[in-house]
């Protein structure tokens, strides 16, 4: 059984039909021992992370990187409320110009729109110069990048984008394709 230990309380909503199947199962289950309740819910959440795990080792993170981009895209827009986003061209700018002018690691960053693609380039001071510094090149520039620059896009366009080349190095390359 999984055990939760430090965890602050939430309240979720859930249907009132479905709530009372769970009541039924959980009291036949439990047969209303103390704490039946608890327990029940306990072990449907670990059911829950169990199944999540696997559908994330099954399908892949995608839909995490996603959910991640258009919450912090959507954070960002709040910042820009002067921006009429109505082109491509203007979510790219406002967060590559925010991550140019805040990195250590990046020493140049463009990007051409042609069409359906987006190709962004980043000439970067880590890979020969700091080895050890690559993960942070990926995990604080470019990831965040693409799936913010992902999030904008999808938002401003109404498609769908994919990346359809991720390249990391001394010069790094993210490369989204609007999906057809």
């Amino acid at each position: 059984m999984t055990e939760f230990t430090n965890l602050k309380r939430a309240t979720v909503s859930i249907p009132q039909d479905l709530d009372y199947k769970f009541k039924k199962v959980a009291s036949q289950k439990f047969k209303f021992e103390k704490g039946w309740y608890s327990k029940a819910m306990i072990e449907a959440m670990g059911i829950w992370l169990k199944y999540n795990n696997l559908i994330q080792l099954k399908n892949g993170t995608d839909s995490i990187g996603r959910f991640l981009g258009k919450l912090i895209w959507d954070e960002w827009k709040q910042n820009f409320q002067d921006v009429d986003f109505q082109t491509p061209n203007e979510p790219t700018n406002q967060i590559l110009n925010n991550f140019s002018n805040k990195s250590t690691y990046v020493e140049n960053i463009d990007y051409r729109i042609n069409n359906d693609d987006l190709k962004i380039y980043l000439k970067s001071y880590t890979v020969e110069d700091r080895p050890y510094m690559v993960e942070n090149l990926l995990t604080e520039y470019l990831q965040p990048i693409t799936i913010i620059t992902r999030a904008g896009i999808e938002e401003v366009t109404g498609d769908d984008y994919k990346i359809n080349e991720f390249k990391v190095g001394k010069s790094s390359k993210i490369h989204l394709k609007k999906v057809d």
